[in-house]
């Protein structure tokens, strides 16, 4: 892939010359100001199969997270894994939830907060 460079002046004066590069001969084009690159433009296309592959990757570790603590819980809170995934999928819900909802506010907010974690509300607890 040949790779062009072009400064934000040059961009400027031959926008429709550099993007028609890029479109039709296969060009990468970084940007640069005073000498230090700040943007590429690349095709459509090359653009759509990054993101992809960066929502891939991004999906690909939240599952290490999610078996990561699907193992801590099952040794530490004697769960089965089926148990675990699915307090995990609760909390993330409720999580969803509350977030549709806005901030939550006051004590009452907090206590909401400690139940949705799993943390007993602060009237309960032992000290």
């Amino acid at each position: 892939m040949e790779v062009e460079v072009v400064s934000k002046t040059e961009l400027a004066r031959r926008t429709r010359e550099v993007i028609d590069r890029v479109r039709h001969g296969g060009r990468h084009v970084v940007v640069e100001n005073y000498g230090s690159p700040e943007v590429a433009i690349i095709d459509i296309e090359e653009y759509r199969h990054l993101m992809a592959l960066a929502q891939r990757e991004s999906e690909a570790q939240r599952r290490r997270e999610e078996e990561s603590l699907i193992d801590r819980l099952t040794a530490t809170r004697r769960l089965t894994r089926q148990e675990a995934a699915e307090l995990i999928a609760h909390a993330r819900e409720e999580v969803q939830r509350l977030m549709s909802e806005g901030a939550p506010e006051g004590d009452g907010g907090r206590e909401r907060e400690r139940e949705v974690a799993g943390t007993p509300p602060s009237s309960r607890s032992a000290s």
